[in-house]
């Protein structure tokens, strides 16, 4: 996209969607780490880390708030993604796109 004075720029959505994938790009390890620990299968691991991921996308205060916040929001969605998805194993439910 060319701006007034020419340059190029990216619109206010994708600039912000770009900072918040930036900033979750240093947690997705540990998010997929916790997530194996616990359920132990890397298929299972990756699905959850991904909700994990999502939800962290979608919150306002992870982009507002310092890294060591942003690492203990996402161990804490890591966990409850984890045990959602394990609970929904355990029943043999269907796993929903959002786990929640």
């Amino acid at each position: 996209m060319i701006g007034a004075s020419g340059g190029e720029f990216s619109a206010p959505n994708e600039e912000a969607a770009c900072k918040r994938i930036e900033l979750l790009r240093p947690v997705e390890q540990l998010c997929y780490e916790i997530a194996h620990y616990l359920l132990g299968n890397e298929t299972a691991a990756a699905a959850a880390s991904e909700e994990a991921l999502l939800a962290l996308y979608r919150q306002p205060r992870f982009v507002r708030t310092s890294e060591e916040e942003r690492r203990r929001m996402a161990r804490e969605e890591a966990i409850r993604c984890s045990l959602a998805l394990s609970c929904c194993l355990q029943h043999k439910e269907p796993v929903s796109p959002t786990l929640v």
